[in-house]
């Protein structure tokens, strides 16, 4: 069950962080219809947003199954 979590922790650090250089952040910039700037600050608090929720689900996982 160790190896498992630190898995899935390891893919929510993962999706925590976009930038520039993120293919996901042009595809998600231009579908949205937003600029390089604007597409940077609401991608950025999502992304965020999601890591952080991502990361309070293992740590509850965890505590609940170790």
């Amino acid at each position: 069950a160790g190896r498992a979590l630190a898995v899935v922790a390891l893919g929510a650090g993962a999706m925590t962080a976009t930038h520039v250089v993120d293919g996901f952040f042009w595809l998600a910039a231009r579908e949205a219809g937003f600029r390089p700037l604007r597409a940077l600050a609401c991608l950025s608090g999502g992304t965020h947003a999601q890591g952080l929720v991502a990361h309070a689900v293992v740590a509850l996982i965890a505590a609940a199954i170790l």
